[in-house]
């Protein structure tokens, strides 16, 4: 594989949307670039390979606006420990910045998102494991039913369910809740690993 992806970043402020990001604005921006390699069969049938969570910000300290790295690419599901392969990435940011960040900026502000992150993950467990104190307390029959509140993703890191609900923008098309319960329930699903591998389940 041998290709180039050009991502634009813009200003999400008002009045600014048409105008690329400074380097100020950049290291604001936490959302990794997800890299997903997917394998085609001659039947058309596709299966996910690897997933990976890249975190680009470091370049904003590079003095030339580049940076070469290597990546080991993982497996999913049962296999998320196991390497598929290595990917060879250039990083350019275009335009360069007229002046690149310090190191030690960049550093700090990924260590702060990273605490932040890891403090609401506690606090949710701590809620978490209190709403299934409650749960439970509610009628015996709870303790057989089968309620999860984490779910692993295909890397193998457990996550709320809740993260995986994404709303859809239906606009004037359900006007009522029985409407939107019916979307739902025409939706279709098909019988699949725990997202990304696991035992099989709906």
């Amino acid at each position: 594989l041998q290709d180039g992806f050009l991502l634009e970043v813009h200003k999400d402020s008002s009045g600014d949307g048409s105008r690329m990001a400074d380097a100020t604005a950049l290291l604001s921006i936490c959302d990794p670039v997800h890299m997903v390699l997917i394998k085609t069969d001659t039947s058309g049938e596709t299966t996910l390979m690897a997933s990976h969570y890249l975190e680009w910000r470091s370049l904003l300290s590079s003095p030339d606006g580049q940076m070469n790295i290597s990546l080991e690419l993982l497996g999913v599901g049962t296999e998320s420990k196991v390497p598929v392969g290595v990917l060879n990435i250039r990083l350019e940011i275009y335009p360069h910045l007229v002046q690149p960040l310090i190191q030690e900026i960049v550093n700090t502000q990924l260590a702060l998102e990273r605490q932040k992150t890891a403090e609401k993950e506690r606090l949710y467990l701590v809620y978490a494991k209190q709403w299934w104190r409650e749960y439970l307390q509610i009628r015996p029959s709870h303790n057989t039913r089968l309620v999860k509140i984490f779910a692993q993703d295909e890397n193998g890191v457990n996550r709320p369910v809740c993260s995986y609900v994404r709303p859809l923008r239906a606009g004037r098309l359900l006007d009522t809740p029985r409407q939107a319960a019916r979307f739902v329930n025409v939706l279709g699903y098909e019988r699949a690993a725990v997202v990304g591998g696991g035992s099989k389940q709906e």
